[in-house]
């Protein structure tokens, strides 16, 4: 019995450990896809600074977009705190009321924040390294 609870208690911490790694500041850069496609990233806005912080138990952001314009919202974790999904600006909304709003879903892989935007589909990558 000793053992389970042990077993349990290490598995939670690991999780929450995953979780936090996703805390801090980011630099965020577009990685083009090779394909040749719409360049989504002149029109979707996309974190260019992008802070991850915890605030009562909830993540929340604060993202600077490749414009310039700042805005702050709450994320949420998914697959056991491993990955970080939020809309832009806590979803402002489309241009068009039958339009899917995009989402930015983000994980760490080599010590980088990974992210993809999507809508109805894929649409681009991101990629951000944590600014010391």
């Amino acid at each position: 019995m000793k053992a389970f609870i042990l077993t349990i208690a290490i598995l939670l911490t690991s999780f929450s450990t995953v979780a936090e790694k996703l805390e801090g500041i980011w630099e965020i850069k577009v990685v083009p896809d090779r394909k040749e496609q719409f360049p989504w990233w002149q029109q979707i806005k996309y974190p260019k600074t992008l802070e991850v912080y915890k605030q009562a138990g909830t993540f929340k952001i604060k993202f600077t977009d490749q414009f310039d314009h700042e805005c702050s919202g709450t994320a949420m974790t998914t697959n056991n705190g491993r990955e970080l999904v939020f809309e832009y600006c806590g979803g402002l909304g489309t241009k068009y009321d039958i339009a899917w709003g995009p989402i930015h879903h983000a994980k760490i892989v080599n010590n980088q924040l990974n992210g993809t935007v999507t809508t109805n589909q894929y649409l681009f990558k991101w990629v951000g390294n944590r600014v010391e």
